[in-house]
């Protein structure tokens, strides 16, 4: 016992800096034993705000950079296999890692090595899997049970116990912002902590309260999946439901753990989406030709408009589709109209392309 005294003793000597390890801070600089005084009990708490107020390690952002860049390149050990990544954005507040054995009466999880919050791959392979049993609708999604077998599309994505499943689910690191680390200070009262502890004491309302301080996280978190394409896609919209409505971690039931996933755009697919929302308003002005049409008065400035359109960059198929519209909105004029002598080379092409005389694309009149 004195050797640990001496141990506390100097640790109580020991300055917190705003660049310290919060896992090693937490794990090894608790300066009581156990908190059964309200001096003891101070100190826990004391331990975990120092921990909420511990900044991003410096070289933690590079290190994510690295990692950001390197999962892409992972085909999940087979041939076809690709790697896809979404963002999991905390919409309150997440605990995980809560009874996982520690020091104190509770614990959170952190990367070893940087000291940060972190989704196992683990726990998220755990929900996508409860929520697919949960809310699949179908046996082939049904975990092995007392009476029943495990589906066969369980088994698949998720494995068992003979087969690894075809979907690896990597830890989600949390995405770095500048600042302190995304940990936050909650409190759980027990009211009848002989109850709970032997089973046998009755609850009475005299049971003095007990509060108990743990860590919570937040913040958005990237996930990467890795397998087949199909598998991955799959396997990302059980995870999507799950982290919707079932919560990932512990108190769930209390409204803790929701998040919301959203995919990580490529580089082209960003272009994309910016291309779309450039030309957002000109092909909603586009898509009122259809109403607007009065037969030989509007028809050639409908068509040039639509060829205006597509030489300047707007979605070719957006634009296509209207002009199909035009054509279902009177037949018979368009198909008169095409054979029309003064119909100019790039008018035809332009009704060929877009398959208005059929309203399918690439089909023409016969």
């Amino acid at each position: 016992m004195p050797a640990i005294n001496g141990r506390r003793d100097a640790l109580a000597t020991i300055t917190r800096e705003a660049s310290t390890h919060a896992g090693l801070w937490l794990d090894k600089y608790l300066s009581v034993l156990s908190p059964e005084t309200d001096e003891e009990k101070r100190a826990i708490r004391d331990l975990l705000l120092a921990a909420c107020s511990t900044s991003v390690p410096e070289g933690y952002f590079a290190a994510f950079e690295r990692r950001k860049d390197l999962l892409p390149t992972l085909t999940g050990g087979v041939a076809s296999g690709a790697t896809r990544v979404w963002n999991a954005k905390a919409l309150g507040r997440i605990v995980i890692g809560l009874g996982v054995q520690s020091i104190r009466e509770t614990n959170v999880t952190l990367l070893h090595t940087w000291g940060v919050p972190y989704l196992p791959g683990s726990a998220l392979k755990g929900l996508a899997s409860a929520a697919a049993h949960r809310l699949g609708g179908a046996p082939s999604w049904n975990k092995a049970g007392k009476d029943t077998p495990e589906g066969a599309d369980h088994r698949a994505l998720f494995g068992d116990t003979t087969q690894a499943g075809w979907v690896t689910f990597h830890d989600a690191w949390w995405v770095p912002e500048v600042g302190n680390l995304p940990l936050d200070l909650d409190v759980m009262t027990v009211h009848h902590a002989d109850y709970y502890r032997d089973g046998e004491t009755p609850p009475a309302d005299w049971d003095e309260p007990n509060p108990v301080g743990f860590l919570t996280t937040r913040g958005t978190y990237h996930v990467a999946l890795s397998g087949p394409e199909r598998w991955v896609l799959s396997a990302s919209e059980w995870l999507k439901a799950g982290l919707d409505q079932l919560g990932l971690g512990a108190k769930t039931q209390a409204g803790y753990g929701r998040m919301s996933l959203s995919p990580v755009l490529t580089t082209q697919e960003i272009e994309e989406a910016a291309q779309r929302e450039k030309y957002k308003a000109r092909l909603a002005t586009l898509a009122g030709f259809p109403a607007q049409h009065k037969g030989a008065g509007t028809a050639r400035q409908h068509i040039q408009k639509l060829r205006e359109a597509i030489s300047e960059g707007a979605p070719a198929a957006e634009v296509y589709a209207i002009g199909r519209a035009l054509f279902e909105k009177d037949r018979k004029f368009w198909h008169k109209w095409a054979v029309e002598d003064r119909r100019t080379p790039e008018e035809k092409e332009f009704m060929i392309e877009s398959g208005m005389l059929q309203g399918q694309s690439g089909e023409t009149s016969r």
